[in-house]
């Protein structure tokens, strides 16, 4: 797997898609340093498997969305790239 120091991937991004199951300072500060920058976050998580964290959850600027099976993640993140509104 590729790791991209957080000065190069947030910085020029035009979006962050994260994955927040598993609790992680990294992909806090990922969301943060987004949200400061403007660039829209789009936040996903196995509702099966974690109980969000209640930073992200409580903030208005993140887009949330549960999910149960992995089909249902990507099936979403289609529909959001293409344009569409998330099912």
């Amino acid at each position: 797997m590729w790791e991209i120091p957080p000065s190069l991937s947030s910085r020029e991004a035009d979006l962050l898609v994260c994955e927040a199951t598993n609790p992680s300072l990294g992909v806090g500060y990922e969301l943060c340093y987004a949200e400061h920058r403007g660039i829209p976050c789009l936040v996903f998580y196995n509702r099966a498997r974690c109980q969000l964290s209640a930073m992200i959850q409580g903030d208005p600027y993140f887009r949330i969305f549960p999910y149960e099976r992995e089909e249902e993640l990507f099936g979403t993140l289609a529909a959001l790239l293409s344009g569409k509104e998330a099912p």
